[in-house]
């Protein structure tokens, strides 16, 4: 996974590319309004980890248990953490700290 964010971690960082939030019904109609969607944008819990800061899990790591994600993984972390913002690339990134990742995401089979 490529980082076109436009920013770059430092230290126990990491940047997610959010998953997108939908406002459409499967049939295309509007099923929530702007403001219903940038609150639950805010709220979104799952995004691919597309960059890590160099110390990311290092305590993790020195107690021999591992990194908890790496870059590619989908995870999910605590609502309303982190700094919100969008990358060149108009897509929606979050910053967030090692300590906010709470699960990764098994890949669905075949995927």
């Amino acid at each position: 996974m490529q980082n076109t964010s436009g920013r770059h971690p430092v230290g126990w960082l990491l940047i997610l590319k959010m998953n997108p939030v939908e406002d459409k019904l499967g049939t295309g109609i509007l099923a929530k309004t702007e403001h219903a969607v940038a609150q639950d944008d805010l709220a979104q819990t799952l995004g691919v980890v597309v960059a890590m800061g160099p110390g990311c899990f290092h305590d993790e790591i020195a107690k021999g248990w591992g990194p908890r994600c790496q870059v590619g993984d989908e995870v999910s972390i605590q609502r309303y953490t982190g700094e919100h913002f969008k990358g060149p690339d108009d897509v929606k990134y979050r910053i967030v700290t090692d300590k906010d990742i709470l699960t990764v995401i098994e890949p669905k089979p075949g995927v």
